[in-house]
Parts: structure tokens; C-alpha cells; sequence
């Protein structure tokens, strides 16, 4: 609560993502391990960082998103979007649809277990794609976290509860024009195979051959990457770039538009931020 305060006091609008919201969608919301602060602020990119920048000058700086380091205890980062996508249509289809209900999200507030007053959470409508997204990102960086998969059982599982099962074809459409079709036929699969997951409650027809190789991802990695012996830590930026870029390779067949695209993405995030002289 603290953290939204401030921002908009600062004149930012705001609204917490994933897991804070997410808690409240579980049976009892206190069983959710809790994880980072992610926070959306409404505004100009530029001005966003330059705010967390003069506040705290050497910080890490993404174009998606900023460190907030204002508690030891806890990591915050500050979205300037809610998500990324490597291919840059896509990615401007994606921001393009953040923008579409920016004022719905920005809205839209609720309270929080645990917590006095309220924030603003993305809606359902909204989080039914963003969440997909932000799990997709994730095979391309650490890896998924078996809480990222929970996270979206239940958020479908409340759809069901609402009686909202309407919002899944639309859900379905966003997911078609961002060319995840493959990514969340896998996963609709894996969430079957592991939890369960209802027939009415498929975003896209499960897919069992994508679906098994995404499992098996997920079984190799471990949670968030941690336990991935394919993933060694280089002392070098290059080294790491390079790492990520060799490591994604296997993805190619799968998930040939964010491989391709990954590299020159992140080659040209190193110039912005050379240009910009952030860290």
C-alpha cells in the first residue's frame, strides 16, 4: 500500500501486478508465497525512470522496467510497461493493448489481505493475457515458476466462480495475435496434465506435443531457473549475452519469433542505455 502511496503522491497513477493481486484469488490468500513488489506507473517512460533515477542514481534501468531499491527487505521493480515481447510488432501490439485499458486498470482497486486502504490490480479481463505473456517471457530468461502456473489456475478457476468464462475468447484472439497460440496450447496442456484444469476453462485446445516439452522445460529448470545446471553464471555481460542467446536456441523450433528476435532486442536495449547513461 505504502508503495502505491508514494507514487501517487509523486503523481504517478499506479497498479500493483501479479502476485499481491493474485493472492486474492487463492482459497485462503495468505498460503501464497509472496514474491517481488512489480509495480505499473502511468506516464512517460522517460519520466518514470528519470523519477527512480534521482532518487536512486545507480540502479539497474530496462526499457520495460527499473529497480525501485527503497527497502532491503524487499525487491521492488517499476514497470514503465506491464510486460515485454521481443518481436517488435508484437510488442507493439502488446503495448497497444495495455493502452486499450489503461483506464480500467488504473481504476480499478481493491484491497489487499493483510494491508489498510486499497490499491489498483489489473482486471480480470486484463490479466487473463498479461499473466500469459508474462509466463512466456520467462522460458526466454530464468525459467517458469510452478507458482506462475498456480497463480493462473486460480486466476481461471475465479473465472469460473464470476461466472466471466466469456472473457476466455477474447482471451484466446489477443493470444493468436501475439503468435503465442503454440506457447498456450503447451500450457493449457500442462495445466490439464497437473492440475486438473477443467474443459471449459481452456484458453486454447490443449496441445499435447508442445505440451510435454514445455513440461519437461519446466522439470529441468526448476523453480525460476534455480535448479537448471544448463544455466551458468558468466562474469561477463557479453559472456551472459551470449549464454542467454545459445541457451534460447532450443526454443527455435517452438518459439521461432522471440528467439529470432531476442538477441537484436537486447543489443539494442545495451545502446539505449549506453545513450541514456544508464547502468
Amino acid at each position: 500500500i505504502w508503495v502505491s502511496t508514494r507514487f501517487r503522491k509523486a503523481g504517478f497513477r499506479n497498479a500493483v501486478l501479479k502476485g499481491q493481486g493474485n493472492a486474492l484469488l487463492y482459497p485462503d490468500p495468505m498460503l501464497r508465497n509472496g514474491g517481488d513488489i512489480d509495480i505499473w506507473l502511468d506516464g512517460e517512460r522517460d519520466k518514470i525512470i528519470g523519477y527512480v533515477t534521482h532518487l536512486f542514481p545507480n540502479v539497474k534501468v530496462q526499457w520495460q522496467e527499473v529497480e525501485f531499491p527503497i527497502r532491503k527487505d524487499t525487491c521492488i521493480e517499476v514497470h514503465t510497461v506491464p510486460a515485454l515481447m521481443f518481436h517488435p510488432a508484437d510488442r507493439r501490439r502488446m503495448e497497444a493493448y495495455f493502452d486499450q485499458h489503461r483506464d480500467e486498470i488504473f481504476s480499478n482497486e481493491t484491497e489487499l489481505p493483510g494491508e489498510e486502504g486499497k490499491v489498483c490490480i489489473p482486471t480480470l479481463r486484463v490479466n487473463l493475457t498479461f499473466q500469459l505473456i508474462h509466463i512466456y517471457r520467462h522460458i526466454f530468461n530464468e525459467g517458469i515458476g510452478l507458482r506462475q502456473l498456480v497463480d493462473y489456475y486460480y486466476l481461471l478457476q475465479h473465472c469460473l466462480k464470476t461466472g466471466q468464462t466469456s472473457l476466455l475468447p477474447e482471451t484466446a484472439l489477443m493470444v493468436k495475435h501475439l503468435h503465442m497460440s503454440r506457447f498456450v496450447g503447451a500450457l493449457m496442456w500442462v495445466m490439464q496434465e497437473v492440475f486438473l484444469l477443467q474443459d471449459e476453462l481452456l484458453v486454447l485446445p490443449a496441445d499435447e506435443r508442445e505440451g510435454r516439452f514445455l513440461l519437461n522445460e519446466i522439470m529441468l529448470a526448476g523453480n525460476f531457473g534455480q535448479h537448471d545446471s544448463r544455466n551458468q553464471i558468466k562474469k561477463s555481460k557479453w559472456g551472459n549475452f551470449w549464454q542467454q542467446t545459445t541457451r534460447n536456441l532450443r526454443f527455435l523450433t517452438h518459439y521461432p519469433r522471440e528467439v529470432i528476435w531476442n538477441p537484436w532486442y537486447r543489443l539494442t536495449q545495451f545502446i539505449w542505455r549506453k545513450r541514456k547513461g544508464y547502468k
